[in-house]
């Protein structure tokens, strides 16, 4: 039920992408000319990825660069390949799936694929060997560029999507844990703690833990307070019973 679920949904973006035979006629001459443009257009993308603090961070080194380079290639490579498929999404929504997870952006993902594309535009419309314009005899295919641009496009989409519902699943686990450990507070439990929630979502546990801490002390105070207040009454009526047993005591006046 699910494969076919899925395969409806490819078949979808399929159409609705208008991505054709004339596109997978393409594929070929893509694929060649990526070879040769892509290299530069992710040295140029990961000079600015290693100037910029937001995304800069999230590589530790020059070896996770160029780690991070050899499956963008491979990932584009396979794209223009062959068919657009169940195996090319899922592959596609993993990329998705693994900015969710360490908290990179859309805004950094769509800016740096739109750096790399534009830098491969540029390249197949140029001259030289291993350009567009090379390949096709000196003639711009306008064709080969749209069908570039679709495809590009595609692959946005299916790593966003992944991305939205993955963040999506993250936010229900952290307010069904939430809302498990506010119910444990109400019923007195105030040794409940809540952690391990995802790291964008520390400062709910840190507002959590104040929170629980807070009334625990204000309660502790009050049943304190009590408990004083009831010492104190239990020691007065011990006092007026005493004075009262010691009045009773006394001869009465003559």
């Amino acid at each position: 039920m699910q494969d076919r679920k899925t395969a409806s949904s490819v078949q979808d973006r399929i159409e609705f992408f208008n991505i054709a035979e004339s596109d997978y006629a393409l594929f070929g001459r893509i694929s060649r000319s990526l070879e040769s443009a892509a290299p530069a257009a992710l040295d140029k993308l990961y000079g600015k990825v290693q100037r910029t603090p937001n995304t800069a961070r999230f590589f530790s080194s020059q070896q996770a660069i160029e780690h991070a380079k050899s499956k963008q290639i491979a990932h584009w490579t396979g794209l223009f390949s062959g068919r657009v498929d169940a195996n090319y999404v899922a592959k596609a929504e993993k990329i998705g799936q693994v900015h969710a997870q360490i908290g990179l952006e859309p805004t950094w993902y769509i800016g740096g694929y739109a750096m790399v594309l534009e830098e491969i535009i540029k390249a197949l419309s140029a001259g030289g060997s291993g350009s567009l314009a090379g390949l096709l005899g000196g003639k711009a295919n306008g064709a080969v560029i749209a069908t570039l641009v679709k495809l590009a496009l595609l692959d946005m989409d299916i790593a966003l999507s992944a991305y939205f519902k993955a963040e999506e699943e993250s936010r229900q686990a952290v307010v069904d844990r939430l809302g498990v450990a506010l119910a444990e507070v109400a019923t007195g439990n105030f040794a409940v703690r809540l952690t391990g929630l995802p790291a964008a979502y520390g400062r709910i546990e840190e507002d959590f833990e104040r929170m629980r801490l807070g009334i625990a002390e204000a309660l502790k105070s009050v049943a304190d307070g009590a408990a004083r207040s009831n010492t104190g009454a239990a020691e007065t009526r011990q006092a007026a019973d005493g004075l009262a047993l010691r009045t009773g005591r006394q001869p009465a006046s003559p």
